[in-house]
């Protein structure tokens, strides 16, 4: 994306297995994206989201994905939609 273009929400999101989680976007864009990487690398408090049943409670809220109440894992919205986590 760049600066001038319109910024991406996150709509829905599906669990589909293990770290894999298929999202939509307001474009119309569809991406599964696969976060074993990126919670793998998960420590101390933050390491209970790499228990998949921790990990299938991501909810979309102000159009992104995260993870616990005070979003305790989040990822920047255009790293989701490239489907990319630099380490």
């Amino acid at each position: 994306m760049k600066a001038t273009d319109k910024t991406i929400s996150v709509l829905r999101a599906e669990y589909l297995s293990g770290y894999v989680v298929r999202l939509y976007f307001d474009d119309d864009t569809v991406q599964d994206v696969d976060f074993t990487a990126p919670f793998a690398r998960l420590k101390g408090y933050y390491s209970r989201f790499r228990e998949l049943e921790e990990f299938k409670k991501f909810e979309i809220d102000n159009g992104t994905l995260v993870w616990g109440e005070n979003w305790d894992v989040i990822f920047p919205v255009c790293n989701l939609y490239r489907n990319k986590f630099p380490i």
